[in-house]
């Protein structure tokens, strides 16, 4: 008789590490092309576990994570454990894998309590300002450091609202284990085996079975037609956030292309929530709609001049809305929303999931929600490394926006908090990103740069950077780092001046790093 294996966190973390991110090794050598079958083998090995669960499915170029994260707020807000699949990981490869209920001693302390009991060096999250980490100390071993001899007990940001609790060490060991032994069943059968993206899927469908939940919210790794994620059948609400140039030697170089794949998480009577878009775009998405018998409804964008906002959060009012041919109204009263999410963005991302909840209520019998649970999930939803400030005196603000569409709101966002203020940038870009365009963007409002090399093996030299821009400037404003990412960013603000404004800003890892080395 076999005996059963067991990976330890750190052995998780090493067979997760040597598999390919997303291309399957067969696809990159040619042998296989890519589809969703291995997706489907995996998970079949595994019991189907996606199978037991609902959803609301999450595409788009930008915005689909902070809409994610408002929409998991909101249905946590309204008395359903949500779970909440999100990538990549910001600090943590918990952050992945999360699953959120409301902090009412009610309803939810039992519920709470259970989730918590097999909580160990694993991180409860509860999203509001005051942090706290709390440590445990193991027994000393010989020759160990200090520091080696204390591990995370939990981090917990405190809120009255929510409770979010990530996954911990020894639950995503036991659930990777289980995935790896199926992927190397599946090996034995001669079947391809999976890529990192499509086990981790596979991962948080377990630990979402594991944990109960009423419903999950699932956003897209990449695509949508083919993503790991779309293996799915017809989910509660599909949502397509913004479409832009990004990944186009995978998804095409036209918005309408892009567009396709992203709406090919639109299945077979689908109510669809998308948000506003070019015509042709929009095209896309109506007609995808109109194959699949599918009701389409596009979010009205959010007027800017109409939003009351200072560093200290945004409020704003959301309009009455129809489906996109028309014909059915809803009735629904949001009344004034706020949320300490900063960021122009922001405040269309949260109305897109306050949209998505009142059509879950309408449609799919999530009763629980109402004006109140909106509001109160949109004042609880915290997510970090999109225009969030780590400190002031001088301001330093983290953003991950790495497109050209990620470029244009960070900018825009500056002018409204920030009217007539040259930015300091902490900044490196990706060889294959239209970085020319980006910092098109950011070359009006910038007072200097600090370019560094994200760790990545696509990342532009800082040096080429660096030179680029003092080409581009005509003045010598930017300074290459390589990747001594702590040494610019102390420079920016060793180099400040009273009232200058630093803003750390590229791939979600470079700016992980700067909020891990800040916020620790």
């Amino acid at each position: 008789m076999n005996r059963r294996l067991r990976l330890n966190y750190k052995e998780a973390m090493e067979f997760i590490d040597s598999m390919p991110v997303f291309t399957p090794a067969a696809v990159v050598n040619g042998t296989a092309a890519f589809d969703l079958v291995a997706m489907g083998n995996l998970l079949k090995e595994l019991g189907n576990p996606q199978k037991k669960l609902k959803f609301v499915h999450i595409a788009g170029t930008n915005g689909k994570g902070s809409t994610a994260a408002f929409t998991a707020s909101i249905l946590a807000a309204s008395g359903y454990t949500t779970g909440l699949f999100t990538s990549p990981h910001i600090e943590r490869f918990s952050e992945r894998v999360r699953v959120l209920v409301k902090n009412d001693k009610k309803s939810a302390e039992a519920e709470s309590d259970a989730l918590l009991s097999s909580q160990k060096n694993g991180v409860l999250v509860n999203n509001e300002k005051k942090v706290e980490a709390h440590v445990i100390k193991d027994k000393k071993e010989k020759g160990s450091s200090s520091a080696e001899a204390q591990k995370i007990d939990y981090v917990s940001i405190t809120t009255d609202n929510l409770k979010t609790i990530e996954a911990t060490e020894e639950e995503l060991a036991e659930e990777i284990t289980a995935a790896y032994e199926a992927s190397e069943r599946m090996k034995a059968k001669g079947l391809r085996a999976p890529s990192e993206f499509e086990l981790m899927t596979a991962v948080g469908f377990l630990h979402f079975v594991k944990k109960n939940c009423d419903i999950v919210v699932l956003e897209v790794g990449l695509g949508g037609r083919l993503d790991a994620t779309n293996i799915i059948d017809t989910p509660e609400l599909a949502i397509i956030t913004t479409i832009s140039y990004d990944h186009m030697e995978i998804l095409g170089e036209t918005l309408p292309a892009i567009a396709g794949e992203k709406a090919g998480i639109i299945k077979n009577n689908s109510i669809v929530l998308t948000y506003p878009a070019d015509e042709e775009v929009n095209e896309v998405f109506r007609k995808k709609c109109t194959d699949t018998f599918s009701l389409h409804f596009i979010a009205p964008k959010i007027d800017q001049n109409r939003v009351d906002r200072s560093i200290e959060g945004q409020e704003f009012e959301i309009p009455e809305f129809k489906d996109e041919q028309g014909v059915i109204k809803l009735d629904f009263d949001f009344g004034k929303l706020k949320t300490v999410m900063l960021g122009t963005y922001q405040v269309n991302n949260a109305a897109t999931a306050a949209y998505a909840a009142a059509l879950l209520k309408k449609f799919r019998g999530y009763d629980k929600i109402t004006k109140e649970t909106i509001a109160e999930g949109i004042a609880s939803t915290r997510w970090p490394a999109r225009f969030e400030i780590l400190r002031k005196n001088p301001y330093l603000i983290i953003d991950g926006g790495h497109n050209l569409e990620g470029a244009r709101v960070l900018k825009e966002s500056f002018d409204k908090y920030f009217p007539g203020k040259k930015i300091t940038f902490v900044t490196g870009v990706l060889a294959d990103k239209q970085y020319t365009h980006m910092l098109s963007q950011l070359l009006p409002i910038a007072k200097r740069f600090y370019t560094i090399a994200p760790p990545s093996p696509r990342a532009l030299s800082a040096e080429d950077l660096a030179k680029y821009i003092n080409v581009r400037s005509h003045e010598p404003i930017a300074e290459p780092y390589g990747e001594k990412y702590e040494e610019a960013v102390k420079a920016a603000i060793g180099n400040a001046e009273e009232g200058d404004v630093i803003c750390a800003q590229g791939s979600l890892y470079f700016v992980g790093i700067v909020r891990e080395m800040l916020t620790h």
